[in-house]
């Protein structure tokens, strides 16, 4: 049975700017089935599941049908060998599953590298005889980003295992003791929370203002990464604005920012921009706005949080 991705249309960067073309999640769909005109939408008939558009939206209007991702890392945090399967494989031997492996985006993938303590394998053993058996070329490529980032290294971190000869799977054994444990951690998510705390910054709390779950989980792994690789984090996957002297200090790019990176302010009676990287996904949707082209948005490079160019 093919498990379809949710669709949230008023979380599309193309409704909130008609004249803004993102067509992310088409580009991944290998299968032709998203569109987006007049508004985003899968064809149930061409879709196949494999969740690559879930994995390439940004903003976060495309999701899969997944169980909590703080369950799976908790299902997955004691096991020595934790392996991560496909829900349309239903003899697939897994402690946990998703929807379909392709759902797994980089941020998910650093976040499997940081927060499990032992390496976890992706079975992709039947991904051969399956119409998505493109995705396991796509989490390869995924895989070689994170290792050119330093945050995995050969043979440690997440494994795609292709073959059922290279995956080393042993069946959770129950005692007593671990059953009322795993019954506990289901009851209280107070572990839980410490590594996904609940996101209550104000900025995002406003109206139309939504932190998209790939942002907040990067912004809960990295500051448990050791420093070289908060440092290449932070370069790659974060994001500052730079503006130009045409900027007019309108502040109208702050009502547009579908995350809340952008704040206006007022200090000492002027109208100021304030800009959070931690909040930013990059999207660009503030540079495309601006009436008078005074706003770029580049990766951070070697800048860290404290660093952040915020002018305007």
């Amino acid at each position: 049975m093919t498990c379809f991705p949710t669709i949230h249309p008023n979380k599309c960067l193309r409704s909130r700017l008609n004249s803004f073309d993102c067509t992310d999640c088409r580009q991944a769909c290998r299968s032709g089935a998203i569109e987006v005109e007049p508004s985003i939408a899968v064809d149930p008939e061409a879709c196949t599941g494999c969740m690559l558009c879930a994995a390439a939206c940004s903003a976060g209007a495309i999701e899969e049908e997944r169980e909590d991702f703080c369950e799976l890392l908790a299902g997955l945090k004691d096991l020595e060998h934790p392996v991560i399967g496909c829900k349309g494989c239903p003899d697939v031997r897994a402690h946990k599953t998703v929807e379909c492996l392709g759902c797994l985006s980089d941020e998910y993938l650093i976040a499997l590298e940081a927060l499990v303590p032992h390496s976890v394998q992706l079975n992709a053993t039947r991904c051969g005889g399956c119409r998505n058996g493109f995705v396991v070329e796509v989490i390869e490529k995924r895989l070689e980003r994170l290792r050119r980032l330093g945050i995995s290294g050969d043979g440690q971190g997440v494994l795609l295992k292709r073959s059922e000869d290279v995956l080393v799977y042993h069946e959770k054994e129950w005692s007593r003791r671990t059953f009322l444990f795993s019954i506990g951690q289901r009851t209280s998510r107070s572990r839980v929370k410490v590594i996904f705390p609940r996101d209550e910054d104000k900025s995002t709390a406003r109206v139309n203002k939504f932190l998209p779950f790939q942002r907040k989980l990067l912004n809960a792994v990295l500051p448990q990464l050791p420093g070289e690789q908060y440092e290449r984090l932070w370069a790659e996957h974060y994001y500052d604005i730079f503006l130009s002297d045409s900027c007019d200090s309108c502040c109208r790019c702050a009502a547009m920012c579908p995350t809340g990176a952008l704040n206006r302010k007022r200090e000492n009676g002027r109208k100021q921009l304030e800009f959070r990287s931690l909040l930013c996904s990059g999207c660009s949707l503030c540079s495309s706005f601006c009436p008078v082209d005074a706003i770029e948005v580049r990766k951070t490079g070697s800048k860290s949080p404290e660093q952040q160019p915020c002018s305007a």
